[in-house]
């Protein structure tokens, strides 16, 4: 085996499989649940018309308007409302589980399962935020979640580190959101014309969330400045959050980009699922230095 092939084995073996202290793992699942928890007790005044057989798509129809080989427990369980807010309170009760992370592994994966089942229910009433609900969900089973800030870490020994590969999964997933995004809008005119911001300011619908200076409305030289600014972030940052030269420069533009998204669109939990997500990329927790530094994810 020459010296080449022999860098790029190292290479791959510390990038995946070395073992890592990672609180980033613990601070992302409290994130995590709360923000799945939001979202899951909206449901609750609309539950039965959501997902019950009176509401507005019985199961037989709900099949109609999905794939035939998606998977939900409410295919096999009875179709009553009893049922129905049973599974929804053992979702809920996953999620306060998953929070303060009491068999964390287990809790994900219920978690994964009835958001899922739920989601197979009703699809018409889900959009992409909710997809990436889901994969985070899985990507939970897998993660050292448990292990840090947690009732299961009291259980655990003094070991603090433990194999990385998971997080760098979540970490891929991440990434795989910023670059397919960036992909599909250089893939369109309206965005490389720099047309779009101007075209979605026009949806009353979704944007106009909080006051925007008239000035910057009217103007399509400035509309067409932040469309490019947009694109050039959502390029920047997948790269950037994996050198340890860029990567704070990276969080601070994502911060940026969806902290301004979230003032002017209405888009609901998308823009702080996606904040949240960036915690994987921190090292430590920023509060605590010296001797965690030599058990960073670098």
């Amino acid at each position: 085996m020459d010296s080449h092939t022999a860098s790029l084995r190292d290479l791959w073996n510390r990038f995946f499989f070395k073992e890592a202290f990672q609180p980033c793992c613990g601070i992302f699942r409290i994130a995590y649940a709360t923000l799945l928890l939001i979202n899951v007790l909206v449901w609750w005044p609309d539950l039965n018309q959501w997902f019950g057989e009176s509401g507005v798509l019985d199961f037989a129809s709900s099949r109609t308007v999905i794939d035939a080989d998606t998977i939900t427990l409410f295919a096999w369980l009875p179709k009553t409302g009893v049922v129905l807010w049973g599974a929804y309170f053992l979702l809920i009760g996953h999620l306060l589980l998953l929070l303060v992370g009491f068999y964390t592994r287990v809790q994900a994966f219920g978690v994964f399962i009835w958001f899922t089942s739920f989601q197979h229910r009703n699809l018409l009433i889900f959009d992409g935020e909710d997809y990436l609900f889901r994969l985070f969900a899985f990507l939970l089973i897998l993660l050292p979640a448990g292990k840090y800030f947690a009732l299961d870490s009291r259980r655990e020994s003094d070991r603090a580190v433990y194999p990385i590969w998971p997080l760098r999964l979540a970490q891929l997933q991440l990434t795989v959101v910023y670059i397919s995004t960036a992909w599909e809008k250089l893939r369109g005119s309206d965005w490389v014309d720099g047309l779009a911001v101007y075209y979605a300011s026009r949806l009353d619908g979704i944007f106009g969330r909080f006051p925007l200076p008239g000035v910057l409305l009217e103007s399509l030289f400035l509309m067409k400045l932040l469309t490019w600014l947009v694109l050039v972030l959502e390029c920047f940052i997948p790269l950037g959050l994996w050198f340890k030269e860029t990567r704070r420069w990276a969080i601070v533009s994502a911060c940026f980009l969806h902290l301004s998204l979230e003032y002017t669109m209405n888009l609901f939990l998308f823009q702080w699922l996606m904040l949240a997500s960036l915690i994987l990329f921190l090292d430590r927790p920023p509060w605590r230095k010296g001797a965690l530094m030599s058990k960073s994810l670098n």
